[in-house]
């Protein structure tokens, strides 16, 4: 079977970024088989003016291609729409690449952007260039009783969110996923997406469903990161550089993500404005979640927004935050921890093998395994040890040890815990100098 190629210049498209071209190519797309799907073509070096491209009438099957990000598709002023939507039905395979949408937010006043998606399952964005977008770049939206599923978004430059006006729902998204799980977003860069202001909703990604993987992405400036408020994403090997909000947060309906392998640069970074020491790299507020092996980094600019790197909530029970590298550069003002807990530590959250220096302060970061040495001197029988743990111990969480003989004492034992110390006792004077090895580790 042949595949149909058609061409939208054949069909009167002018692609002079004058020219209305809806109608040219709404006929154009006319030509290519409901049925059986084919390509819709625009070629490079044109900017093809439009109101929207729908596709609704396509099950699946169609491919939406330019010949590279010189093939632009630019909203009208005040069309206030999609520039390539499906509304109504579903789309199965349908794939969208190799061109530039411009969603020109400046001139937008309601719900608009790049690309509307309802009901796409087993569906391809990959290399598009969406620039400006009012409300979100991509925007994948389903019902709660039929979702999308398994879609691949890859290789993409989605950028310019934070130009959007204010208004309703006016969130600058690089990307928004509503009712569409199982989908795998990788290998793109985002850059100053997010209304600043909206600091609600005002993230590179907004997942509202979960059950996401986001592998090998980057994200610079903008504002937010990651809103997640569904479960069970996975969040890996990704590059944060000077966002201005936090990197990821995780709201309580996000339970079981996992935030494993990112580089997190200038955590809470703002050109201009902002709250100094007010921006987590990680907030916290949802059970069972990992935070492991990443590296975070403070803002040392003018006026530094960083408040901490992992910000844990109440909520945040049953969780591991293990294996983290931390580094807080001189300059950075005054966080109110590395790693801060909003109240007591949640029920069953670890905390444990987390590294770093601060050099604000010059010393190690948010240590929860130390260990050391004691000694009970003859004519003495107790010493005060300084565990240097940033959190307090408990009875079972140290271990003392006696590396020669008691001496006249009979037996030992610990009291007196602190948050910067225990009491070592025997009892009685040993009448020598008894030597103790200690291990106190607060992340079990």
């Amino acid at each position: 079977m042949t595949t149909v190629f058609v061409d939208v210049t054949q069909f009167g498209a002018a692609g002079d970024g004058v020219t209305d071209d809806t109608a040219a190519i709404a006929t154009a797309l006319a030509n290519i088989p409901t049925s059986t799907g084919g390509v819709l073509y625009f070629p490079p070096n044109h900017t093809f003016l439009v109101s929207h491209v729908d596709i609704s009438a396509y099950s699946g099957s169609l491919v939406i291609m330019g010949g590279g990000w010189s093939s632009v598709l630019k909203l009208k002023n005040g069309a206030n729409d999609w520039i390539i939507k499906n509304t109504t039905g579903s789309q199965l395979g349908t794939t969208i690449c190799n061109l530039k949408l411009d969603c020109n937010a400046a001139n937008q006043t309601a719900a608009s952007g790049g690309i509307y998606g309802y009901k796409w399952r087993r569906c391809l964005i990959d290399f598009v260039w969406i620039h400006n977008p009012w409300q979100a770049g991509i925007l994948l939206t389903a019902d709660v009783s039929d979702f999308g599923y398994q879609n691949r978004i890859s290789n993409c430059f989605i950028e310019g969110g934070m130009n959007t006006t204010t208004g309703t729902n006016a969130y600058g998204n690089g990307l928004r996923l509503i009712n569409t799980d199982e989908n795998h977003v990788y290998c793109n860069h985002f850059e100053n997406n997010g209304n600043p202001n909206d600091t609600v909703y005002g993230f590179h990604i907004y997942d509202q469903n979960g059950l996401t993987d986001y592998i090998g992405n980057s994200f610079v400036n903008g504002m937010g990161v990651f809103k997640l408020d569904g479960l069970q994403c996975r969040i890996i090997g990704n590059i944060f550089d000077g966002n201005g909000g936090n990197c990821v947060q995780i709201n309580a309906s996000a339970a079981d993500t996992i935030i494993e392998g990112n580089i997190a640069l200038n955590v809470g970074y703002q050109a201009s404005g902002g709250t100094a020491n007010s921006i987590n790299g990680i907030y916290l507020n949802a059970t069972r979640c990992v935070i492991r092996s990443n590296y975070f980094e403070s803002d040392a600019s003018a006026t530094p927004k960083t408040n901490s790197f992992i910000k844990i909530d109440t909520g945040a029970t049953y969780c591991l935050v293990e294996g983290n590298t931390l580094n807080v550069k001189a300059n950075s003002g005054t966080l109110t921890a590395p790693i801060y807990f909003v109240s007591s530590q949640p029920a069953g959250c670890r905390v444990r093998q987390n590294v770093g220096y601060d050099s604000v302060n010059s010393k190690a970061i948010f240590v929860t395994e130390n260990h050391g040495t004691a000694q009970i001197t003859s004519g003495n029988t107790s010493v005060v040890v300084n565990h240097g743990l940033a959190l307090t111990p408990t009875l079972e969480q140290i271990s003392v040890t006696p590396q020669n003989s008691l001496g006249s004492a009979h037996f030992f034992w610990i009291d007196t815990i602190t948050s910067t110390s225990f009491t070592l006792h025997v009892d009685a004077n040993p009448a020598a100098t008894v030597n103790f090895g200690w291990i106190a580790q607060t992340g079990w």
